[in-house]
């Protein structure tokens, strides 16, 4: 089969709008004693059919790798009222090995934890931020792996402190002893105005208090997942958020953005420029950060990549 155009692949990813009936005429011609080959002709017009097979090249591969990844990020957000949630992920390459997710989630009734809401508001959202080890393939491959993990483990309303730990032990039987991802999780509360997280090895990460015009910053707690067979002394931190406070979550993309005399931007001069505009809208800020590591990079290409995600609460 060769692909003209993205219709089959839009069809097994989940976006063409007829893929019920698609699905449908499939189980009819299997049931009537049809081939699946007149299936894939009558339902897929945009298909040219050769009877020898015919090999993608490595540029298509990886374009369709790429695809598949970009539609695992969130595009139906939930919302909670009072509060502004701005996220944006821009790889070094074609694979992506930062990520984020933002996952409404509701109380369990019997049980303790949260599971999976898909309502447009909702009262709590999960937000993650992670990095893995290096860009490219392999660290596309690490995140999506752990990106799928966490989404069936919030389904199935796996309790957090299970959540984590379980990560923790795939990641440390699954991935070469030089191979980990730093990771931020946590659960902003509308009624109790706070974001309950934790941090392994992912900054960085800092709160800006509208009241008295201050920023602090909010350190890691533990080593990134992967690196330890076992997390001890989990204890999540309880931050409130108070009337225009912004908390902001960046990857190490922007700090280690390099100029050509290879000198490293630093956190210092990003977190200044979050203070600059900490009042502006998310999308302001995200613009100002980006200009100003394009300014100290001056022409050097994006060496890693760089992932952000802000939570306002709403004055």
């Amino acid at each position: 089969v060769e692909f003209v155009g993205h219709e089959i692949e839009d069809v097994l990813m989940g976006q063409c709008p007829h893929k019920k009936a698609h699905i449908a005429d499939f189980t009819g011609s299997r049931q009537s004693g049809g081939r699946p080959f007149d299936f894939v002709k009558g339902c897929f017009p945009a298909l040219k059919l050769h009877h020898r097979p015919v090999e993608l090249t490595r540029d298509r591969e990886l374009e369709l790798a790429q695809r598949i990844q970009e539609h695992t990020q969130p595009r139906h957000l939930s919302r909670v009222p009072g509060y502004l949630v701005f996220a944006k992920t821009i790889p070094a390459t074609w694979g992506n090995g930062d990520f984020f997710d933002i996952i409404g989630v509701r109380a369990r009734e019997e049980q303790r934890g949260y599971v999976m809401d898909n309502r447009a508001e909702v009262d709590h959202l999960v937000l993650s931020l992670g990095d893995a080890t290096g860009h490219g393939m392999g660290a596309a491959l690490m995140a999506t792996s752990l990106t799928a993990m966490l989404r069936i483990s919030i389904r199935l309303g796996v309790y957090h402190r299970d959540l984590i730990s379980a990560l923790n032990t795939q990641l440390y039987e699954d991935f070469p002893d030089d191979h980990f991802i730093t990771f931020l999780l946590g659960r902003l509360d509308r009624a109790r105005n706070l974001f309950r997280w934790v941090s392994f090895g992912q900054g960085p990460l800092w709160l800006y208090h509208a009241g008295d015009d201050q920023i602090e910053s909010l350190e890691p707690h533990h080593p990134p997942l992967g690196v330890l067979p076992k997390v001890l002394g989990y204890q999540p931190t309880e931050t409130q958020l108070e009337p225009g406070d912004t908390l902001l979550a960046i990857s190490d993309g922007f700090p280690e953005t390099s100029n050509p005399q290879q000198e490293l931007l630093g956190e210092r001069a990003l977190m200044e420029e979050f203070h600059r505009v900490a009042r502006e809208t998310p999308e302001k800020i995200f613009q100002s950060l980006w200009e100003r590591i394009q300014s100290h990079s001056d022409g050097v290409a994006q060496g890693d990549d760089r992932t952000f995600l802000l939570i306002r609460r709403l004055e």
